[in-house]
């Protein structure tokens, strides 16, 4: 379809063509992308496939390793606490990490010792308590209530289903 210069002297007949035109490229992209994402789920799903025997040996030799290196931290792993091979490291490593059990407890002590620095407050603007109040006609400092049409190109899923 040749381009319009002027816009604004374009016909409804040719306006339904350029969204039919529209249309039909969203069609062949969406029909792409599904393509792309079935040859993706099936490279994954063979890659999955062939790393489960390595990640099932991986599981054994830990479970076989794990203990020997907890019982022999004092003799093996002591200083330096891990060993080197060629291959990489292996040996023991520090963590130390917090459990919440109850964390409206620990919340609640933090608020009352005003610990505010064991908990986190995310405050965020709700945009539709701020709507509600500008469409009231209050004032609300900082905001505004921009409105206007927007423009709508959305081909219907039954077209961009159909072969």
């Amino acid at each position: 379809m040749p381009v319009i210069s002027d816009t604004r002297d374009m016909t409804v007949e040719q306006a339904d063509a350029l969204f039919a035109e529209y249309a039909e490229a969203a069609k062949r992209k969406a029909r792409l992308q599904a393509m792309s994402e079935v040859r993706i789920a099936k490279e994954k799903q063979k890659t999955d496939e062939a790393c489960a025997p390595h990640e099932t040996r991986m599981r054994e030799i830990e479970a076989q390793l794990a203990p020997w290196i907890r019982a022999n931290a004092e003799t093996h792993f002591k200083r330096p606490r891990t060993r080197a091979t060629s291959q990489g490291r292996y040996g023991l490593q520090f963590d130390a990490k917090v459990k919440v059990e109850d964390a409206k407890t620990v919340i609640q002590h933090a608020k009352d010792a005003g610990d505010t620095d064991l908990y986190n407050v995310r405050e965020t603007v709700s945009k539709d308590a701020v709507k509600t109040r500008i469409k009231r006609g209050e004032t609300v400092p900082g905001a505004r209530l921009v409105e206007g049409d927007l423009v709508v190109l959305r081909p219907s899923k039954a077209y961009l289903e159909e072969d």
